[in-house]
């Protein structure tokens, strides 16, 4: 096993959402030096919140397959089709309207954000416009060779995933860079 400090203790973490910043963390708490790359001017992934003192709300329609949006033609009448239905939803469970709590541009229409999964795959580089980068799959290992395994692990080696694409994804949750940072400690450790 290296020295602490060597190059060779030296974890790169790319992304700095909430799962990138869980890792970092935890591998830093470790005495591990770590290097979180991030494209935006500042971390925090989906939840940072505006500098207006307004709030945001992210949904992610996770049913809307990018296959519906994907014909230019029709791309703009789905889209607003999608963000009414989604509101109809959101309506359905709270005691008043989601529209009465928005914001209103200077024109009066509400301040909403709304991408489709190619717009989503395009603004972020997210495939097929999937917040999970890849098919969701159970938490719990489904083949022999995932038993006692972080879920964290990739076809690479010394790659591993601390964000929603990891095999216990979880969003924001944390669990993802958790389980990436104790990938990575039992990796070094068994050196």
């Amino acid at each position: 096993m290296t020295s602490p400090g060597s190059i060779h203790d030296a974890v790169i973490v790319g992304g700095g959402g909430h799962n990138g910043l869980v890792a970092a963390t935890l591998l830093g708490r470790a005495r591990r030096s770590v290097l979180v790359l991030e494209r935006r001017e500042r971390p925090g992934g989906a939840a940072i919140s505006c500098a207006t003192g307004a709030q945001t709300l992210t949904l992610f329609g996770l049913h809307m397959p990018a296959r519906l949006f994907r014909d230019p033609a029709t791309h703009a009448d789905r889209k607003a089709t999608a963000v009414a239905a989604t509101l109809a939803s959101l309506n359905g469970v709270l005691a008043e309207p989601i529209e009465d709590c928005l914001w209103r541009a200077p024109d009066g229409t509400a301040c909403i954000e709304a991408l489709t999964p190619p717009e989503l795959e395009a603004e972020l580089g997210m495939p097929g416009g999937h917040i999970f980068h890849r098919d969701l799959a159970w938490p719990f290992a489904e083949a022999e060779e995932e038993l006692g395994t972080w879920g964290a692990q990739t076809a690479h080696p010394n790659v591993w995933l601390c964000g929603a694409g990891a095999r216990r994804g979880g969003g924001v949750s944390g669990i993802p860079g958790h389980n990436a940072a104790q990938a990575v400690l039992a990796a070094w450790s068994s050196t």
